[in-house]
């Protein structure tokens, strides 16, 4: 009777070490995932800052801030960080106004992966005002301490969709 009830001490002990370790564990990745976020939701600020201002300023941001093998996708038209990068210096593109909203983050693995997705509306300048709806996931690696964006998927959605 005795030997049954130290080995239900010692299963008792054994359990709670490994839920307090659960628990420590799971609020570290939360922390993590908090950090991570906060980042993200930055990076995605300061893009559109960067995008509203044009030119130099948006080719320099995506130049310093997204991976060099970065893929573009954006309604199945591929593209390079290169093109994308080159096509901003030109000022080619006017941004009129950006929103975005619904931003979700998912941190992955070990903290070092993250996929941001949002809805977006721009308002850009071609021949005149256009009005784009659209849905973005963009795909981020933590390196050297810094977060690059190495997909963003664009697709439109239509108006009715629309935040």
């Amino acid at each position: 009777m005795r030997m049954r009830r130290s080995l239900w001490s010692v299963l008792l002990a054994l359990w709670l070490v490994s839920t307090v370790k659960t628990q420590v564990a799971n609020g570290q990745k939360a922390e993590k995932s908090a950090e991570a976020e906060k980042e993200l939701v930055t990076y995605e600020n300061d893009l559109i800052k960067a995008v509203l201002a044009g030119g130099s300023v948006a080719a320099d941001f995506f130049d310093r801030d997204d991976a060099e093998d970065q893929d573009l996708l954006n309604n199945g038209k591929v593209s390079t960080k290169a093109a994308h990068v080159a096509e901003w210096r030109s000022s080619s593109r006017k941004m009129v106004s950006i929103k975005h909203s619904d931003y979700l983050v998912h941190v992955y693995g070990n903290g070092t992966t993250a996929v941001v997705t949002y809805q977006g509306h721009n308002r850009e300048l071609e021949a005149n005002v256009v009005d784009k709806y659209y849905r973005t996931t963009d795909v981020f690696a933590k390196q050297n301490g810094k977060w690059l964006r190495v997909l963003h998927h664009v697709n439109s959605i239509p108006k009715d969709n629309a935040p």
